[in-house]
This record gives C-alpha cells, structure tokens and sequence, in this order.
C-alpha cells in the first residue's frame, strides 16, 4: 500500500534540528521529496562552529513556506504542564497523523472509511499508550545513566515533545479535507522529525547534558515510531 502524495500534494519537506556541542552544533537535516512517479527521504549531517554567544534560529519548512517550532522542552514547559495535558497533546498529535494515512488510504480506493475511524482511534490509543511506555523504557535506560529525574517527568517531557507533530497534524487535515491532497507524509511524518529535536533537549535534561546518550536514544525510539507507522498503513 501507499500514501504518496499525488500531483495536487506538498513535494517536499525539510526538517532541521541543531543539536549544540559546546562551540559547536551538530546540524541533522531530514528532506522529503515526492513527486508522480518517486518518493525519497534525504538524510544529511553537518557540523559547524559557532561563535560565543551565536543562537541558531531552527524552523520546519514545508514547501518553502516556515512555521516558528514549539518552544523546547525543559524543566519550565514540563514543570508548568499537567501529566495529562501532555497526554492528551501526544493523544491528539498521533490521532491526526494515524487518520492523515487513513485519509490517504481512502482516496486511493485501497480503504474504506471503516479504516479511517479505526486509523484515527488507533493513533489516539498509540499517542495515549504508546509514547508514554517509550517514555517509561527510555527512562529505565536513562537512569541507568545516573538521571535524578522521575518517570513522571520523563513521560510528560516524551509527550509534550509531540506539540509540533500536533500542529503539523492540524495543518495536514486541513490541507486534506480542504484541498484533497494526501498529506500524511508531507505533514504526519515532517511533525514527527520535527519531534525529534525537543525529545533530544528532553533527554538531555535527564542526563545533565549527556549528548552521547541522548541523541542515539532518541534516533533509535524516533525510527521505531516511523517503522511502526509504516506498518500500520501495510494493515
């Protein structure tokens, strides 16, 4: 099966997270191109120098077109927001994206509008249920690390990390109910790499700064929410 984006759909889609090392930043770009007859995701890495005191403005950009990202999490967003608003905000965030596949589905003629109820009751239960245990597991492994943070924390500092993929979520249906395009990859997957830089800040704080923890942690979890999306749109 397939949700690539058909001639009407967004053809491309560039995520970039800066991750700071000291005076330098490592630089992750994730592109997505698609047109009629192909679909590739371009992965690339960069690292430059900053100078003391030098910020790095970081924004999705869908089709050319930026929106400013959610604020990072930290001790501030996560100590300001209820357990169960972060819930609900990973809940809402996979719920729209799960239903952008569905949507996707439907239009082709590969699926009936029984699998987009169930597409978007799926995604609810995913962000409800899911990214908390990815929380809960990257926590164990986290304070093995020597993390003083509870898992209460680490489980709204996971959830509230999806706020973009809830916007990106929005924007998508509107674009697929309004316009008809297929949107669940140009949206749904940008607002889930788009996740990956606050997940990474989220972790960081649960390891003083620990990097080297972080960030391969985080790609790990990141990739296995892609490959089980990816399985879900094979149903």
């Amino acid at each position: 099966n397939s949700t690539s984006p058909g001639k009407n759909s967004v053809h491309a889609s560039t995520i970039a997270v800066g991750v700071p090392f000291q005076s330098e930043t490592l630089l992750l770009t994730a592109t997505l191109q698609s047109g009629k007859s192909h679909r590739a995701l371009v992965l690339d890495t960069e690292v430059s120098s900053l100078a003391p005191g030098e910020e790095v403005m970081l924004r999705p950009v869908v089709n050319g077109a930026g929106f400013e990202p959610v604020d990072d999490v930290g001790n501030g967003a996560v100590a300001g927001t209820r357990w169960y608003v972060s819930l609900l905000i990973s809940a809402l965030a996979f719920s729209l994206f799960f239903v952008q596949t569905g949507l996707d589905l439907y239009k082709t003629g590969q699926k009936g509008m029984g699998f987009v109820w169930f597409s978007l009751a799926s995604g609810a239960l995913y962000g409800l249920l899911v990214i908390p245990l990815i929380a809960v597991v990257a926590w164990g492994i986290l304070k093995m690390a020597g993390t003083d943070r509870g898992v209460t924390w680490a489980v709204s500092g996971f959830c509230l990390s999806y706020s973009s993929a809830l916007i990106y979520g929005l924007l998508g249906i509107i674009f697929s109910l309004v316009l008809g395009w297929k949107t669940a990859i140009a949206f749904g997957v940008s607002g889930v790499l788009w996740a990956v830089g606050p997940l990474i800040v989220a972790s960081r704080e649960m390891t003083e700064g620990n990097l080297k923890v972080s960030i391969p942690l985080v790609t790990v979890f990141s990739a296995l929410v892609l490959l089980s999306w990816s399985f879900f749109g094979q149903l």
